[in-house]
């Protein structure tokens, strides 16, 4: 075992060899190798309990155009950023939080920094994001987001609005 760590948890098969070439001590290429408790961990993969669909049964929907699907999600920062100024006396306020954006068709990304996760700061991070597609020629149809902040009202109410 002490090889297999130090080896970075190289398979047995191959330390075998290394034993018969000479590499290592040619006494480890007789031995049953034991098992792993890392390699069986990490060979594990995780299976749904129950009520989930197949992935197969999903409908993959490819964009063929710039802003036909964004997806939106948001990030807290456990390290807190500093708040831009230019002039003025200094503040204690901070960016915590972000709204991500990305076009699905371009992979453009589009980062709104936010002081806190409320609907107002997401709404503008919207508004951010709708107004620079626009600059740029871009109509959003389509956001694809989680229920986090985005099964706000608000923002359903926004998306409906504009007939994303």
């Amino acid at each position: 075992m002490q090889w297999h760590y130090r080896l970075g948890h190289l398979s047995f098969q191959k330390l075998k060899q290394l034993a018969l070439n000479g590499k290592i001590p040619k006494k480890l290429s007789k031995l049953k190798p034991p098992k792993c408790a890392g390699c069986l961990f990490g060979a594990m993969t995780k299976l749904p309990w129950r009520g989930k669909k197949s992935a197969l049964s999903h409908k993959i929907f490819v964009a063929t155009k710039p802003g036909e699907i964004v997806s939106v999600d948001q990030i807290e920062s456990t390290e807190v950023g500093f708040f831009a100024q230019l002039k003025g006396s200094l503040t204690k306020k901070r960016y915590r939080y972000c709204t991500v954006f990305v076009d699905h068709f371009s992979r453009l990304r589009f980062v709104h920094l936010q002081i806190d996760d409320s609907a107002a700061e997401t709404m503008l991070a919207k508004q951010a994001f709708e107004k620079f597609a626009a600059e740029h020629g871009v109509r959003i149809l389509h956001y694809h987001c989680d229920n986090g902040q985005f099964a706000d009202n608000a923002w359903k109410q926004s998306c409906e609005a504009s007939r994303q």
